[in-house]
């Protein structure tokens, strides 16, 4: 799980990705494309940076995926209230 976010913190729109095979090295190249700004165009979207992820990573990424998803309520559901 990812930490805490504090009030500082950067977080970075994704604009769309690239994702492909290196087979002689059982690996997949995993490129974001993001938004250094929100109000940055699509069209200028940055895609400096390459992610290798090795083939046996990919199921546990999927899945990882799939279970933060899943703890997003659907539009419309009443938002739960944390009381310290």
């Amino acid at each position: 799980m990812i930490k805490r976010i504090e009030a500082g913190d950067r977080m970075y729109p994704m604009a769309g990705w690239q994702i492909g095979p290196l087979p002689d090295h059982r690996v997949v190249l995993f490129q974001p494309h993001y938004l250094e700004d929100r109000d940055q165009p699509l069209t200028e979207a940055v895609a400096d940076k390459i992610f290798i992820l090795p083939v046996e990573q990919v199921p546990h990424l999927i899945e990882a995926l799939k279970h933060a998803a899943a703890d997003i309520p659907p539009p419309g559901a009443p938002k739960l209230r944390l009381v310290d």
